[in-house]
């Protein structure tokens, strides 16, 4: 099949479309990584205060005269631990961890996708159309689905950057290509 300004256009939106999605990926890796580090301090305050505190006490580190006071302090820690538990359970900390890991996997693949069927559309072959159709259609579910959690306005000029960086082009705004993660005052790319 050759060459048309159709199959252009096919392969300028596959290249358009991987650009987003990495960086959308990215932006949920990021989610990710901070939603894992919350569980891991509330697993570790819920388990390593008791522990920390029979510890001493079997050792006797504690004196007797001090574990009224050991026992004050824990019974603070102890509360802090149950709101912040209350709190990951509101804020849906779990949930929200394994959305992110989900829709980072997705739009990786998606990303992967549309490279490689970019790269087939500069020598187009016959189902070409078919399976950008297809692929269109599973990144609009994925980009509706993300945009339910609440992607900020920060959030989205960082995964611009990250897929600016990861492809090597230029920011519409700007007009410069990112060498680094470092964030800059345009308001496109920048100011994450």
């Amino acid at each position: 099949m050759p060459r048309t300004a159709e199959t252009d256009r096919v392969s300028n939106e596959c290249w358009d479309r991987a650009l987003y999605a990495y960086g959308t990926a990215h932006l949920f890796l990021k989610r990710s990584l901070r939603y894992r580090a919350y569980l891991r301090f509330l697993a570790f305050i819920g388990i390593g205060g008791p522990a920390v505190v029979g510890a001493m006490v079997i050792h006797h580190i504690v004196s007797p005269k001090n574990l009224d006071l050991l026992v004050w302090v824990v019974s603070i820690i102890a509360v802090i631990e149950a709101l912040v538990s209350v709190w990951s359970l509101a804020a849906n900390w779990a949930d929200n961890l394994s959305y992110a890991e989900g829709s980072t996997a997705e739009n990786l693949a998606l990303s992967s996708a549309f490279r490689e069927l970019g790269q087939q559309a500069e020598n187009p072959r016959a189902d070409l159309e078919v399976k950008f159709t297809e692929l269109r259609s599973r990144d609009e579910s994925r980009r509706a689905a993300d945009a339910q959690k609440g992607v900020t306005e920060r959030e989205k000029r960082y995964a611009h950057h990250t897929g600016l960086l990861q492809f090597k082009r230029q920011c519409e705004g700007c007009k410069k290509v990112p060498i680094a993660m470092d964030s800059s005052d345009c308001g496109v790319c920048g100011r994450f």
